[in-house]
């Protein structure tokens, strides 16, 4: 119901500090020219919903544009779904110009040195050289931007990239994208990257090994029916990466280091969510490496048929976090994931969703009432991510979100956290009511490195079973 009459007053001078607005799906009425005046008097905007909005284009490269109106400002942009944008923009195309004239020059330059093909290291300087964009994103959201059709402009996520500062990106059905973007966002958002999302892409194997090369705080990765990923990719996630002393010590990369501490470490990924569902080139190889991610909290494995039972199986017992796993149609054997699980006793006591379901260990009471009323116990004062699946369904019961300012766990970004977090990770920040709804806590996802939640892990054995550590 929303009409032109309710936008035009946004555009009073009055309004023109509003620092957030979201019209996602309100209606598809709205045009592109009432966008674009609106944009134009809301020069402070942190935060912008455009998400379903079918009417609205990218306008016109020898006038203005939608990336062109876009505010310096802006912190979190969502424009999934929004079928008739691509990205055209003179930003856009300047950034591709740029990548290509340099990657043209660098090969050549190499070719009459009578060098190799270009390197990785190539890759890494163009980048870097390339001019900061004015955009300094943290959250970007283009689920299914541009389709169904001919997708994003190539070149659009780099040009973001150039902000230097996305912490969460959401690429869901972008086919456009291709590993080269993905590199530019490794190379320009290593620092700060702790989210990516991209479901049913094109992206390969060489662009999960950039991630892994350049990534340092990456929290959460989502490459489910990416068919081209393979093991390497995924091996290239798990496995130890050489890091300098001074970089492990949190110093700043360009000051200059010492002889003695040039020592190179090990360090991986600090990956608590993995999800790589529907990967028909995996095997049993990945599974081994991911068994040695011990901050996973959250592993997805559903459709991969290279995979087998006894692998996961394997790997769970080596995951001492781990909180719920999904292996539904990997390949069979005689004895089930389930029925391994259930008669194992050394298998972690934060495991609580094996494919989906509550996961009942042996010797647990069968009594349904009974086990309610324990779980309600053992769980009132821990994350509700210990006792739910990590999937919107029915099963998750309806409770009260609350939301950190401190901690960027806001609406604007779609993150909410439980009421125990409120009390327990959150006390003297800046918290207020969300609504009573489905959803599961992001307060231990890791996305926030400043804040570390004190109610995921909570348990320790006792002669009576599982019960709950007062901190």
């Amino acid at each position: 119901q929303v009409t032109s009459a309710v936008l035009d007053a946004l555009r009073q001078e009055r309004h023109s500090q509003l620092l957030s607005l979201s019209l996602g799906s309100c209606s598809h009425t709205i045009q592109t020219r009432t966008i674009f005046e609106l944009l134009k008097n809301l020069r402070n905007l942190e935060h912008l919903n455009l998400q379903f909005l079918n009417n609205v284009t990218d306008g016109s490269l020898r006038e203005e544009t939608l990336m062109s109106l876009l505010p310096d400002t802006l912190k979190s942009i969502n424009l999934s779904g929004a079928r008739r944008l691509h990205m055209y923009s003179v930003e856009v195309m300047t950034t591709m110009n740029h990548v290509l004239s340099r990657l043209e020059e660098t090969e050549n330059a190499r070719i009459n040195r009578g060098d190799a093909g270009l390197q990785r290291q190539d890759l890494h300087s163009i980048f870097r050289e390339a001019p900061q964009f004015r955009i300094k994103t943290e959250h970007l959201v283009l689920n299914g931007t541009g389709h169904p059709g001919p997708g994003m402009l190539p070149g659009s996520l780099a040009t973001f990239s150039l902000g230097r500062c996305l912490r969460e990106v959401h690429l869901g059905g972008c086919e456009n994208v291709s590993d080269w973007e993905i590199t530019a966002l490794a190379v320009n958002c290593g620092n700060t990257l702790t989210c990516f999302q991209m479901r049913a892409g094109s992206i390969g194997d060489s662009a999960l090994v950039a991630l892994a090369e350049y990534g340092k705080v990456l929290a959460e990765v989502d490459i489910s029916t990416c068919l081209n990923v393979g093991d390497k990719g995924i091996i290239a996630l798990c496995q130890p990466r050489a890091v300098s002393e001074s970089e492990a010590n949190g110093e700043d990369e360009q000051t200059v280091v010492a002889p003695s501490k040039r020592r190179r470490l090990a360090s991986r990924l600090p990956l608590n969510v993995l999800r790589v569902d529907n990967l028909p080139k995996l095997t049993d190889k990945s599974v081994e490496a991911i068994s040695r991610l011990e901050s996973l909290f959250v592993l997805d494995l559903h459709g991969c048929p290279g995979i087998t039972p006894s692998a996961v199986f394997r790997a769970i017992r080596m995951l001492p976090r781990l909180i719920e796993v999904n292996a539904k149609e990997i390949a069979t054997e005689t004895r089930s994931l389930s029925s391994l699980l259930r008669e194992d006793t050394k298998i972690a006591p934060s495991l609580r969703i094996v494919n989906q379901r509550v996961f009942v260990r042996k010797g647990a009471a069968l009594d349904a009432i009974t086990a309610t009323s324990t779980s309600h116990r053992r769980h009132q004062d821990c994350c509700t991510v210990m006792s739910q699946s990590q999937r919107l369904t029915a099963a998750v019961p309806l409770q009260t979100m609350y939301h950190c300012v401190d901690c960027q766990l806001i609406p604007q970004l779609d993150r909410g956290i439980c009421s125990c977090c409120v009390t327990r990770c959150h006390k003297g920040h800046k918290v207020f009511l969300g609504s009573y709804t489905r959803f599961y806590c992001d307060c231990p996802s890791g996305l926030c490195p400043a804040n570390v939640c004190q109610a995921i892990d909570p348990w320790h054995s006792t002669e009576d079973g599982i019960s709950v550590v007062t901190t």
